[in-house]
């Protein structure tokens, strides 16, 4: 069960025994407190259905928002669930979302501007004059973002710029600062131009490219094996098994040097979609490693 949906049933089993209790005794009829209590325990389960709902007193609820940036990423590439956990704790925003989620949304929408202007400043554009929608136009112009990441960008600095406007938002976007922020930021640290440089006495010059090639290959090659493994020997598990324990390895080291070649931390996750998903996981990495 998900913390979500736990904490709907909760909500729900709370507000309907309190609804029967009120209504044990006879002289209590139907009256606001009950039909507060009945919408109480079905907006947790309605909520995806409405942009927002406001009920009696000023409580406003805000559903869908979040929402459709997650998808519009998700489609973009923009939200990659390639990110160390620990990282998530290296941002203030995730600090503060339990406790206010407008002042996350806000730390959000300042960490994604600065990796959209370290973007532009690795690639030789004029930041200094642009705002954020400008800069995000340029960056496009520039072929740095794609048309589908930039019009996801443009819908979620909409969203963000709503927090640091006093927008009142449901406490499930403490939720999803927590767990979509950091990816969104991971996706955006990828596309930044970092510098590797292999060099050796009887090749002076920068072998980067050449590094970023032959590693690419032999990774390549060993997801390939993988799937013929798979499908050559899948009749025959024992001997499938035993085949891929021994490429195991030369799939770990191989990614740790397309890592190094991409200047992009490696992760155990890294191997393990190649194991699990042959030539379609190292597509997978490929693009995290902003190489598709």
């Amino acid at each position: 069960m998900t913390k979500r949906t736990f904490i709907q049933i909760s909500i729900t089993t709370a507000a309907l025994l309190i609804a029967v209790a009120h209504l044990i005794w006879p002289s209590v009829s139907i009256d606001g407190f009950i039909v507060g209590l009945i919408i109480v325990a079905i907006v947790p389960w309605v909520a995806p259905l409405f942009k927002s709902l406001e009920l009696p007193g000023g409580l406003k609820f805000e559903f869908q928002d979040l929402q459709k940036v997650s998808k519009e990423a998700k489609e973009s590439g923009l939200l990659t669930d390639e990110v160390e956990p620990q990282r998530q704790q290296d941002y203030s925003f995730v600090s503060v979302a339990n406790v206010d989620p407008n002042l996350a949304l806000a730390g959000l929408r300042i960490e994604i501007e600065k990796r959209l202007r370290n973007l532009a400043s690795e690639n030789n554009i004029e930041t200094s004059r642009k705002g954020i929608r400008a800069l995000i136009n340029e960056l496009s112009n520039n072929q740095l973002l794609t048309t589908k990441e930039r019009s996801t960008l443009e819908d979620m600095i909409n969203t963000l710029n709503a927090a640091a406007h006093g927008e009142n938002f449901d406490l499930r976007v403490a939720d999803w600062v927590i767990q979509d922020g950091p990816k969104i930021l991971a996706s955006l640290d990828g596309k930044i131009h970092k510098w590797v440089e292999a060099r050796c006495s009887s090749l002076p010059h920068n072998m980067d490219a050449w590094g970023h090639e032959k590693s690419e290959s032999v990774l390549r090659n060993l997801a390939d094996l993988v799937d013929t493994i798979k499908t050559d020997y899948g009749d025959k598990p024992d001997l499938s098994d035993k085949l891929l324990e021994h490429i195991y390895p030369l799939i770990w080291n191989a990614s740790k040097l397309y890592s190094f070649f991409n200047d992009t931390d490696w992760q155990p996750e890294d191997r393990d979609v190649i194991v699990r998903e042959g030539r379609e996981g190292f597509e997978k990495l490929k693009h995290r490693y902003n190489r598709a």
